[in-house]
């Protein structure tokens, strides 16, 4: 069983929530990071956060202060976080302060789109906002010089939950762009789970990457009907 203390910040989503579950199962002493402490956790009952004895404390990953005394009150060193788009520095501040507190890994849910973009240089300096951001987050989490994990899922299944034509979706004939091209779509609390365990794991001392592997054909037709 794991001996590590950990916090996790965005407990909240399904991944932060799974991944809370799955290093608490594993041995780990988990915290969770919140906003806001009193936000209900989806699926977790009052008599589940008894049972495996979460400690709640208050921080927002925009304000490297209170994210130091969170992990200060912790005694955490390792951590879990996501990015913020609005973070222009790529929340570098902000693992200063883990740093300072003493997280010594950190891991972090980036995305596929660094490496389609060849890493996280060229990511940030691409045109799309997506890719940008995961880069920038990435360059800012190596210049900190925390050990870290980095997390590139590519293709969440509740992704379909945010398309402007749910509403096809639910009439049963939705337009699919390459439509037989293969995907191996992820459920959110798989990816979770691998956060979890790693969390949950002896740190490594440098860098390791967890990418998602992809094979996409893409047919001739640009767009198509699925019914």
């Amino acid at each position: 069983m794991s001996s590590v203390k950990a916090i996790i910040f965005g407990a909240t989503g399904a991944v932060g929530r799974a991944a809370v579950l799955e290093a608490q199962s594993r041995g780990a002493q988990v915290t969770l990071a919140m906003r806001n402490t009193k936000k209900p956790i989806p699926g977790f009952t009052p008599e589940l956060e008894k049972k495996l004895s979460f400690t709640l404390v208050q921080a927002d990953l925009s304000d490297p202060k209170s994210v130091q005394l969170a992990v200060s009150e912790s005694g955490a060193t390792v951590a879990f976080s996501y990015i913020l788009f609005e973070a222009e520095d790529g929340l570098l501040e902000t693992h200063k302060a883990r740093k300072r507190a003493g997280i010594t890994h950190a891991v972090l849910l980036s995305s596929f789109c660094v490496t389609e973009n060849g890493g996280p240089k060229p990511s940030s300096e691409a045109a799309e906002i997506l890719n940008v951001v995961h880069g920038k987050a990435e360059l800012a989490l190596a210049e900190s010089g925390l050990a870290y994990t980095v997390i590139h899922p590519a293709y969440f299944s509740s992704n379909i939950q945010m398309l402007e034509d749910w509403e096809e979706v639910k009439s049963g004939q939705l337009a699919l762009a390459h439509p037989n091209a293969p995907f191996d779509y992820l459920a959110p609390e798989d990816v979770g789970a691998l956060a979890g365990a790693r969390v949950a794991a002896i740190p490594f001392r440098g860098v390791n990457h967890m990418s998602m592997r992809t094979r996409i054909a893409f047919p001739a037709s640009s767009m198509e009907s699925c019914q």
